[in-house]
């Protein structure tokens, strides 16, 4: 699929970032369920902080039972993350059998098939997940966390992947962004 992309548009990044955006849009109808499971979350959050946590059992049936009330799905709010997870890995594997397209450079990136020998797209995508999450919820432990990971695994994936990486997220952004809107 790559090639043929590249037979109609011969650059490299920009095919990257194309399917980013369009792997992104593909999985808005997912990401909209989530946000949506996010927000009824948010809803019932001031119910769950009132209950008592001396009993672990009681605190986790009573939480249930108001998730259940707002129609919380818990189980879904990790499922736009990990139904991309295929995705990732396919073009993990293009890049690195591609030869054609792990030898091409790209401004300060001597090659697409290597990581990012000055770390700036891993900086970047990890202030990108971090304004990700923290618009999604709030800046609290877990956006610092995801933040992190994100710079991670990036600094040590192709640059390839980042930029389809970060043309994902900023995707993801803008996504984020016409959901509140909608609400």
């Amino acid at each position: 699929m790559l090639s043929f992309l590249f037979s109609i548009v011969p650059n490299w990044p920009l095919i990257l970032m194309f399917v980013g955006v369009v792997s992104r849009l593909a999985f808005a109808p997912i990401q909209r369920f989530v946000f949506d499971q996010q927000r009824k979350l948010q809803e019932a959050k001031p119910e769950i902080d009132k209950l008592s946590r001396e009993d672990a059992r009681l605190f986790l049936t009573e939480s249930a039972r108001i998730k259940r009330t707002h129609g919380v799905k818990e189980s879904w709010l990790l499922f736009a993350t990990v139904a991309q997870i295929p995705v990732f890995i396919w073009l993990y594997r293009a890049i690195r059998e591609n030869s054609a397209l792990a030898n091409v450079g790209f401004a300060w990136i001597p090659s697409l098939g290597h990581a990012d020998p000055f770390f700036v797209l891993p900086l970047l995508a990890a202030v990108l997940a971090l304004w990700s999450a923290s618009s999604s919820h709030g800046f609290k432990m877990t956006s610092y966390l995801q933040s992190a990971v994100t710079f991670a695994l990036i600094m040590a994936l192709p640059a390839g992947v980042a930029i389809y990486s970060i043309a994902a997220q900023l995707t993801q952004l803008a996504l984020q962004s016409s959901f509140q809107k909608l609400t």
